[in-house]
């Protein structure tokens, strides 16, 4: 009987000893998961927080291409507008130009020989003692003359508005203009010529005006 109760009692302990044991198998596992899902969690935070990052980075560098590109696109726009303004040539210009090639088609076209000339444009201030006469407007002028004073040579060549009375500008001009006007030397007045191509009017003053007159006849027909 007695034997009976200590094999009893022993079965008892073994019982309640592996109880024990399986229950803190148990508390392990559990904790070992919950570290594990722990470290799961984590990983799948850094990773949001990657993606954040990552995105604000693909916003920030897009956000900057389209800063360079509206910055390159004002810049070809400015770079447009200013090659665009530079092509607009001054109206007044282009004319005095048209009338510089004009006189030098003249000159070549004589095949003649002429002293050091100079271009200089036809002013208000210089019509009278170019032209003889200050008394009408004109659009734009070229006068040739030569840089040595003491050679007696002049070509004018201006343009006046539609409806002008050009045979009273050239008959002014014929009638004031002064052929000695140099130092020593002078044009007699029969080599002194004034006419018109249209709106463009033409005075020399040359001993050989009849060939710069026919070279200006001949370029303006």
């Amino acid at each position: 009987m007695k034997k009976l109760l200590l094999l009893i009692g022993l079965l008892t302990l073994t019982l309640a000893f592996n109880g024990c044991s399986d229950s803190t198998s148990a508390t392990e596992e559990s904790d070992i998961t919950d570290g594990a899902s722990d470290v799961t969690g984590g990983s799948e935070d850094a990773d949001v927080s990657d993606d954040a990052e990552d995105s604000e980075d693909t916003d920030n560098s897009e956000e900057e291409n389209d800063s360079t590109d509206n910055d390159n696109s004002e810049d070809e726009d400015n770079s447009e507008d200013t090659d665009n303004s530079e092509d607009k040539d001054d109206p007044e210009d282009t004319e005095t130009s048209s009338l510089e090639d004009i006189i030098g088609k003249i000159y070549e076209q004589t095949g003649l020989e002429f002293p050091m000339l100079m271009n200089q444009p036809l002013t208000k201030e210089n019509q009278a003692y170019m032209l003889g006469a200050d008394t009408f407007d004109f659009i734009q002028g070229v006068a040739s003359e030569p840089m040595m004073t003491s050679q007696a040579h002049s070509l004018v060549l201006f343009t006046v508005e539609d409806g002008v009375d050009i045979d009273a500008i050239m008959t002014d001009i014929k009638a004031n203009v002064d052929g000695r006007k140099w130092i020593c030397v002078g044009v007699d007045p029969e080599n002194i010529v004034v006419d018109c191509v249209g709106n463009t009017i033409i005075l020399i003053m040359d001993d050989r005006s009849d060939a710069l007159h026919a070279a200006f006849v001949e370029i303006m027909g």
